[in-house]
């Protein structure tokens, strides 16, 4: 039975006794608050604050006395511990394996001493260590034979240490070439939002005209590249992360080799001046376009002042004059010492208008005497090149179980270049 409320207490309505005797009894207290209901001079708020009361003090004899907000607690696995700190010292060993000084992340300190073989036993469980050849060969099989985590933890080290190796290799191409990012394998348009319509003066009326933005497509399209290779035996068993990394510093490097030759080959197109544009059917560097000499020229005062005059005088798809200065000069390595003097400074103190104003780019995949000038990238490119949305560099995968040939690894990587304007070169 709910419980009576005292006379004082007649001056709440009989609504509000209801209403307080529900809360209680749905809080499974009613028979806890009956004296304060039943005390003299109860007042709502003195009722509602001992029902709260009693309802906190069951909840926490109910819960062990967790103290509030204490219910939810979040804990990290052991296990998870554990594979995220044999992945880490995978990964510290391969940028230390050739003498190189790294830091070693804390996660990774448990496990710093261990060789690759010792982290597989790990990652399988093991009470002891391999002594012997044999020994280790019998667990790397068991490791990549069973569903242990090791190959796992063992491609992303592998990944992280190429992913280092690929940002180091710094391909030339990219000094001349805006990135963009493809979202699937389809042909991609670019369009160029970045002609903003010029401003305009407004009527007496305060009518403000209307303007439109230049607007031209090209097409780029990412392409699917893939080598497959092996971490063989011997190297795994000799436990030598440094060798293994000698391997993948080779394969980013060759990667950032294939980016720049597959660019230089696209640049190369129609005998040199680029590929055919979409927006009027002619090469990147043509004579219409106010971007190609009439005849070729040795790298001096005169030749330069002509290029970057040509620069300047390119307008925009609104039909204004951007006036763009040069920033690179790119020559082959056969034109790297007539640039240098050309830019560099002279001799008795001698002016020179481009000195500290262009910086040189020498193209390993250039040859002959043709040299070109480019706007810095932040005003636009000629070129573009660009990565499969969600990756940012090569990526491998052991493809094989560990056998007699060791193991087999797919490095795949996704790749576009193309052109996308003519009036940042020269």
């Amino acid at each position: 039975a709910a419980p009576a409320a005292t006379p004082e207490a007649r001056s709440l309505t009989n609504a509000e006794l209801l209403q307080l005797q529900d809360q209680a009894r749905s809080l499974g207290v009613d028979s806890n608050v009956r004296a304060a209901f039943e005390a003299p001079g109860a007042t709502r708020e003195s009722i509602s604050t001992a029902i709260l009361e009693a309802a906190a003090a069951r909840q926490a004899a109910n819960t062990g006395g967790l103290p509030a907000g204490g219910a939810a607690r979040v804990t990290v696995d052991e296990s998870d511990t554990q594979r995220s700190g044999i992945r880490s010292a995978i990964l510290h060993g391969l940028r230390t394996g050739n003498g190189a000084r790294a830091e070693a992340p804390a996660e990774a300190t448990p496990y710093l001493r261990h060789s690759l073989s010792e982290l597989a036993a790990v990652s399988l469980g093991e009470r002891s260590m391999p002594r012997s050849a044999g020994e280790r060969i019998e667990l790397f099989e068991r490791a990549f034979h069973t569903s242990s985590d090791f190959p796992i933890l063992l491609s992303g080290a592998l990944n992280q240490r190429l992913e280092d190796n690929y940002r180091a290799a710094s391909p030339i191409y990219r000094s001349i070439a805006q990135q963009m990012t493809f979202v699937d394998f389809r042909a991609h348009e670019i369009l160029r939002p970045g002609d903003f319509p010029t401003l305009k003066p407004v009527s007496e009326t305060g009518e403000i005209k209307f303007g439109t933005f230049g607007e031209k497509k090209e097409a780029v399209t990412v392409g699917a590249y893939a080598i497959q290779f092996g971490l063989s035996r011997q190297l795994m068993v000799n436990d030598h992360l440094g060798a293994i990394d000698r391997v993948l510093g080779n394969q980013g490097q060759m990667v950032g080799l294939f980016e720049e030759f597959t660019f230089f080959a696209m640049k190369a197109a129609a005998a040199g001046l680029g590929p055919v544009l979409l927006e009027d059917g002619k090469t990147v560097f043509h004579a219409d376009h106010g971007n190609k000499a009439a005849s070729g020229t040795v790298i001096d005062e005169a030749a330069l002042s002509a290029g970057r005059a040509a620069i300047r005088k390119q307008k925009n798809l609104s039909g204004v004059q951007m006036g763009l200065p040069p920033a690179i000069l790119l020559v082959s390595p056969d034109k790297e010492t007539e640039a240098d003097k050309a830019v560099g400074a002279r001799p008795n103190g001698e002016f020179n208008p481009f000195e500290g104003k262009l910086r040189v780019v020498v193209g390993g995949q250039l040859t002959g005497n043709a040299w070109e000038l480019y706007t810095d990238q932040s005003f636009g490119s000629n070129w573009t090149w660009g990565l499969l949305d969600g990756f940012t560099a090569p990526r491998l995968r052991v493809e094989n179980k560990f056998g007699q040939q060791g193991v087999g690894v797919s490095l795949e990587h996704d790749f576009g270049c193309g052109a996308q304007d003519y009036r940042f070169g020269y």
